[in-house]
Parts: structure tokens; sequence; C-alpha cells
């Protein structure tokens, strides 16, 4: 049930303590000695029109009623504008970043903090941290959430980490590199979508099950073999294990 307070403002009666409810005397006389607090500034509330009642009946500024979100981080309610509709400065410097928990979604996720601190905590510190992409330059979940096992990014050999959809872009366009291909372990490869492969120009040459480093150097010997005959090739993860301990892998060419 709404009802008005008594400078006119619409609140929810439902659920709140009548003894957390002032007066109007007690509340005009709260402002006139300048003890009348807001809930969100921890600032006076000097005027009637500058008071407003939440539907828990706590007074804050009309305001920074308006002007408030909720760090992703931390989940406090902070103050995004002041009075004048200009940056908050008092609050450490928020922000709003956007990211992409697969690196092949439409639209990115928006995330609001309150301070570098809860940024850099939700972004950089959890199981499933976000990573800088240099190539797109977006920032993209190292794991995929949905199913929490799924790393959607890869370490190059420079140093670099990227993407999956940007190193996808990338191999499907010039094939994997030679030094990948160099050792008893499966360096490079993805999931593909069979498809993106065929529509490169690749063609199926062979599937590979390696559950050991002996069927990894008998499969990367295949990839180098191919490779010196000017082929470009690529890897295609069909099935995995958890972990990568084992799976069958798909091995992909083209002529140049």
């Amino acid at each position: 049930m709404k009802q008005r307070d008594i400078f006119g403002n619409d609140i929810d009666m439902r659920g709140i303590p009548a003894r957390e409810l002032m007066s109007a005397e007690l509340l005009k006389e709260k402002m006139e000695e300048g003890t009348l607090e807001c809930k969100m500034c921890n600032d006076p509330i000097e005027t009637e029109n500058d008071l407003y009642i939440t539907e828990d009946g706590e007074t804050v500024h009309g305001f920074c009623r308006g002007a408030t979100a909720e760090c992703d981080c931390c989940l406090e309610e902070f103050l995004k504008l002041d009075e004048n509709n200009e940056e908050f400065l008092g609050n450490d410097g928020w922000r709003e970043v956007s990211a992409y928990d697969s690196p092949f979604d439409d639209e990115p996720r928006l995330f609001t903090f309150c301070s570098d601190d809860c940024e850099f905590h939700f972004m950089r510190e959890p199981d499933f941290a976000y990573i800088y992409c240099p190539e797109c330059g977006r920032e993209v979940c190292e794991q995929n959430p949905s199913n929490g096992w799924h790393v959607q990014v890869k370490y190059l050999d420079c140093g670099e980490i990227i993407c999956l959809a940007c190193y996808e872009e990338m191999v499907l366009r010039r094939g994997q590199e030679r030094e990948e291909f160099e050792g008893d372990n499966i360096k490079g490869g993805m999931f593909f979508n069979y498809a993106d492969l065929e529509k490169a120009g690749f063609q199926k040459h062979s599937s590979y099950f390696i559950k050991n480093k002996e069927d990894a150097d008998q499969y990367n010997q295949k990839d180098l073999e191919l490779i010196d005959k000017g082929y470009k090739v690529v890897t295609d993860f069909e099935s995995m294990a958890i972990g990568g301990l084992e799976g069958t892998v798909g091995l992909w060419y083209r002529k140049g």
C-alpha cells in the first residue's frame, strides 16, 4: 500500500516498523538543527525540498536517490553524481566496465564498480577472471562461466595472451605456427566449428586419440610433415577430457 509522506513523496508503508518513521515535527526539528543526515552521502538534509523518504523509511537527499548505483563487487550502494549532475568525487573514482563472458558473444556485460580496488578484485582475482585481449581490445573471461572449465584464451609463445575469437581468426587465416608442433604435447588448436574450417578452405585429414606423449608426438610429426610440404594445418579439438588429460583431435589442412 503506497501513500505520500508529509512532503508529498510516494512511499510504501509495508514492512516499515512504526518506530522507524519520524513525525513531521521531529523531521523539521532535525533539519533546523542540521542533524538529519542523508543515509547515502552522510551530509545533512537542510530543506524539505531536499528530503526523500525511501521505502525502507530512511531519509536521503532527493538527488542522491536518483544518482546511485550498486557496486558489482562489494554490492554496496554508492553515489555516481552530485546535486549538480556532475561526477561525485568522494567515492574513489567509480567506473563502468564492459566485459565478455565468452569471446564469441555479440554483446558485453556492463559492470559498475565503486573504486579501483573493487574493479581489480572482481576483474583480475577470481577464478573466472577477465583478461584483456590486445588484438580486439576487449575484456574476456578466462574460463567459460557457463560450463566452468573451457579456457577461452590462448597463451602465445611470444608471451602475449589473446582471446579464442582472435586466435581462431588468426589460425583460420594463416594456419598454426610450426613451433606449436615441435615437442611431445598439444600446444595449439581449439574447438572449431566444421563449417568455419571448410569456409576457410581446410579439409579434414584424420582424427587422432591422444592419451600420452607418444601419441602427441606422432600427431605433431604428421603436422610437421604437411607443413614441410607447403600446407597450412589446424588442430581441432573433437573431444577433450576436463583438464585436457586426453582426447581426440582432428588434423585439418589446406594448400598454402
